[in-house]
């Protein structure tokens, strides 16, 4: 009878262990809804101006933010830990160019709470000055190089990009001149070369002719 007890004793331990050891663990199902839950949020920024000053030719710029898909059995920090968003109000919230990482970790009641499930890395392009203000130039000659929307220009001033652009436009107007000068040249040549074959087809249908009302 003893060892029937100590034998139903071990049993219950057993047992209770085996549910503790349920209990606290993260079931790989659980984490795979929650990764699918971050997967399924995006995140979408605009650029918009602050100011403009047109003497100094100097913009002031930002980006913000729209997170779609959200769920709450999810949080999202921005830049490191201690900055956890607000999803209401995060939309009114300005960055500036440069990198900006989301951290989205897991908010649940289970045990699988506060796990990070993904890393979004976010580059936010500077914005060009010089297009802004040679937005006109810049749609006529579309492939100089500092006429994208968004480049790093710190490296130059806007005279040295102007008189490279001035340069560039005389190139691209001797070519496009040279161009046009060559399709002349090609209708002349063209034009030459199928009157001398209507000249040749002519004389020799005369020749054949002849040569038939000699006969």
């Amino acid at each position: 009878m003893k060892k029937i007890i100590y034998a139903f004793c071990l049993f219950l331990i057993y047992f209770s262990y085996l549910n503790v050891f349920a209990i606290d663990k993260c079931t790989s199902s659980e984490m795979a809804r929650l990764k699918e839950l971050a997967n399924n949020v995006k995140f979408n920024y605009n650029h918009k101006f602050e100011m403009v000053d047109e003497e100094y030719h100097e913009i002031w710029s930002s980006y913000n933010f729209e997170i779609l898909n959200f769920n709450n059995d999810l949080k999202i920090y921005v830049n490191g830990k201690d900055d956890l968003i607000d999803i209401n109000t995060f939309k009114n919230r300005d960055f500036s160019s440069g990198e900006v990482v989301f951290y989205i970790y897991s908010y649940t009641n289970n045990l699988c709470t506060d796990e990070l499930l993904k890393k979004v890395q976010i580059d936010l392009p500077l914005y060009n000055e010089y297009y802004y203000f040679n937005k006109d130039k810049c749609s006529e000659y579309p492939e100089f190089k500092f006429c994208k929307e968004f480049m790093n220009i710190s490296d130059y001033n806007f005279e040295e990009i102007d008189k490279e652009f001035q340069e560039y436009i005389k190139k691209e107007d001797k070519n496009n001149f040279l161009n046009k000068d060559n399709y002349k040249l090609y209708f002349i040549i063209g034009g030459f070369s199928l009157v001398l074959i209507i000249g040749i087809s002519i004389l020799i249908i005369i020749k054949k002719k002849g040569k038939n009302s000699d006969i």
